[in-house]
């Protein structure tokens, strides 16, 4: 298994970035009628943050996702890190 960090170039400085988890999503819920208090934390797939950086970076995302499906797949690692696996 071979793991390398997933490099892109930013839209606006130009420089190398990398996308990281800082945060989970949190999702909870509204209701009309009632008070829903429930929360589900939970981190993304590296296919859901790769979607995320879409207009952030000068690639096409959909592009870079379907070219690293062809040779690994997309991974967050220790929660945190954007990686690709082979």
């Amino acid at each position: 298994m071979i793991r390398a960090k997933l490099w892109f170039r930013c839209a606006a400085m130009h420089d190398p970035v990398t996308p990281i988890v800082v945060q989970p999503a949190v999702v909870g819920w509204e209701a009309k009628k009632r008070k829903v208090d429930l929360t589900i934390e939970r981190a993304f797939k590296g296919d859901e943050l790769v979607l995320r950086m879409k207009g952030w970076v000068t690639a096409d995302v959909q592009k870079v996702i379907d070219v690293v499906k062809g040779h690994g797949f997309l991974k967050v690692l220790d929660d945190r890190d954007l990686v690709v696996e082979t």
